[in-house]
């Protein structure tokens, strides 16, 4: 979508309709100051505003997001192609806004396994372990639920948790434990991620498709 074209285009069929951007404004219930930004191209009327602007300059909202005429012949054609638009968009946001909670939860589970680490003393080690379990399951679970993620992206998550792992432990506990506790734990937390993160994501693919049967229905 082209902001600039479509703050033209308002700007013209205002023009045709022989109306003042206050006046508009005063039809739309907002102020001469937002019209002034869509026509310059500086912003973009809000999803509210879109239909009583079609109205008031007697095009389409089609014709507004596009910021050209559409003759009727080409009216599905366009529409389909602004729906298209759209979810393509959508979906790009999905996927950063996932990517960025992606990284978030490695970064979460960084901390659990060395910040209590290096704050730790003799005789907590059972407890640094069961928190470091504790942890791994609880971020293994908010990776399985995201959305719009490959399974096999999130079974990356499991190689970079035994990564982040064994140096935390080696850290409290020295080199010397690598076999007796690194090692075993790791492996403990890589089945538990790859079991929790499979479960998650069938529960989130089941109530999605669950959802899509009850809005066919609907």
């Amino acid at each position: 979508m082209d902001t600039f074209k479509s703050g033209a285009f308002i700007k013209q069929k205002r023009a045709e309709k022989k109306l003042t951007q206050k006046e508009l404004a005063e039809i739309l219930n907002c102020t001469d100051k937002a019209v002034s930004r869509w026509e310059t191209g500086k912003g973009f009327p809000e999803v509210s505003f879109l239909i009583p602007l079609s109205d008031a300059l007697d095009v389409s909202v089609n014709e507004i997001i596009l910021g050209e005429d559409i003759e009727m012949d080409n009216l599905i054609k366009k529409s389909n192609e602004v729906i298209v638009e759209t979810i393509e968009n959508s979906i790009k946001k999905i996927n950063q806004v996932n990517l960025i909670l992606y990284i978030l939860i490695i970064f979460i589970e960084a901390f659990v396994f060395y910040i209590p680490s290096l704050t730790a003393k003799d005789g907590d080690e059972m407890a640094i372990a069961l928190l470091n379990i504790i942890g791994v399951a609880v971020c293994s679970v908010f990776i399985g639920f995201l959305k719009n993620i490959k399974l096999s992206y999130k079974f990356v998550f499991i190689p970079v948790t035994v990564l982040l792992f064994i140096p935390s432990t080696c850290i409290f506990m020295g080199p010397a434990n690598f076999y007796d506790y690194a090692l075993p734990y790791s492996a403990i937390m890589a089945i538990m991620a790859f079991v929790l993160i499979v479960i998650c994501s069938g529960i989130t693919k089941a109530v999605s498709k669950i959802v899509q049967i009850i809005k066919s229905h609907i």
